[in-house]
């Protein structure tokens, strides 16, 4: 919006200029495009301010980025346990829970906290868990698949457990991310970071 800019400019000391920007309709995808001619046409006679004001517009068009950049489009964590049986047995009834691993869905990056529990040997404990964050450049991304895993029997008769959905994110060539989550979730999440993975690739070729 207009109002963003010249709200900005003002708070940096061009604030004689707000009603300007609002009048020509200079919003953020417009401003990196203006040049010392667009300001002379707008009626900005100093030199001195229109060269403040494209390092202004330069400056507020690189926080914005950061922004988005940052801004976490979908979250969500590992599926654990296939249903009460599981969950009751792998905690021993509440009293050693597991940490799930998080993913979080940016405008370029995939970010997963890998959770991994305390070993004795190759016998897994309740405690002790290390944790390693993983952050996948969606312009390196090369496939995305969705695997569904039903539950095993018996908890699916005894405890009406649900399956999981593992998404399957390749990148670098030969490198995998798995992500399971609760079934019904794999298809939708699949299709927003595969829309962000063209959108981060589109940028990456301008």
């Amino acid at each position: 919006l207009s109002s963003m800019i010249a709200d900005y400019l003002e708070k940096v000391g061009l604030g004689d200029y707000y009603e300007l920007v609002i009048k020509h309709k200079l919003t953020g995808k417009l401003a990196p495009l203006v040049t010392d001619q667009d300001l002379k046409d707008m009626g900005i006679k100093i030199v001195g301010d229109r060269l403040r004001f494209r390092q202004v517009i330069k400056n507020f068009t690189r926080k914005a980025r950061i922004a988005e950049r940052q801004k976490v489009l979908w979250s969500g964590e590992e599926r654990l346990y296939w249903g009460c049986y599981d969950w009751s047995y792998s905690t021993c009834c509440g009293c050693f829970p597991n940490d799930p691993s998080t993913y979080k869905l940016s405008t370029n990056l995939l970010k997963a906290r890998v959770a991994e529990p305390g070993r004795i040997g190759p016998v897994k404990i309740c405690c002790c868990y290390s944790y390693k964050t993983n952050n996948v450049d969606l312009t390196h991304v090369t496939d995305v698949d969705v695997h569904g895993v039903p539950p095993p029997f018996f908890e699916r008769v005894c405890c009406c457990a649900s399956g999981k959905d593992i998404i399957i994110v390749t990148y670098d060539r030969d490198k995998t991310l798995l992500m399971p989550l609760k079934a019904g979730l794999g298809d939708k999440v699949s299709a927003k970071i595969q829309n962000q993975i063209e959108e981060a690739q589109e940028m990456e070729r301008e």
